[in-house]
């Protein structure tokens, strides 16, 4: 088994809602960055539970980021230990993969359905953002 991702002792509910407060709020931070970089707007919603996905301390939630749904499975820990970098940290999933917090709000983030730079269309870097 993965390291981070064994089943979670001690893992509770309502931290894993105040710990997917805080998820929702960086991959916000990560969508508008994102839509910036490749002239899109951002759109996140608010998370939904889905208490079906629930399994060994881990909590669902669906979270809709530019108009599709990521699943998301958020440990019932405390922030500080869930955002660690820690070999042993407990792991955020989203889309049934674990990730460390940094690197899952990042995943959370699709690319959008329009690309113009593979469109044909211009793409901006970030001397041209203003």
């Amino acid at each position: 088994m993965i390291s981070g991702i064994e089943p979670l002792a001690g893992s509770h509910p309502d931290v894993a809602a105040a710990n997917m407060i805080a998820f929702a709020a960086e991959v916000r931070a990560r969508a508008e960055a994102e839509g910036e970089i490749r002239g899109n707007t951002a759109s996140v919603g608010e998370p939904v539970r889905d208490e079906a996905a629930d399994q060994d301390g881990w909590f669902g939630w669906t979270l809709p980021v530019n108009g599709r749904d990521q699943r998301v499975l958020m440990p019932g820990l405390d922030l500080a230990a869930v955002r660690s970098t820690a070999s042993t940290a407990a792991r955020v999933q989203v889309n049934d993969s674990p990730w460390w917090w940094n690197d899952a709000a990042g995943m959370a983030v699709p690319l959008p359905d329009h690309q113009p730079w593979l469109d044909g269309g211009p793409a901006r870097g970030r001397s041209e953002m203003a």
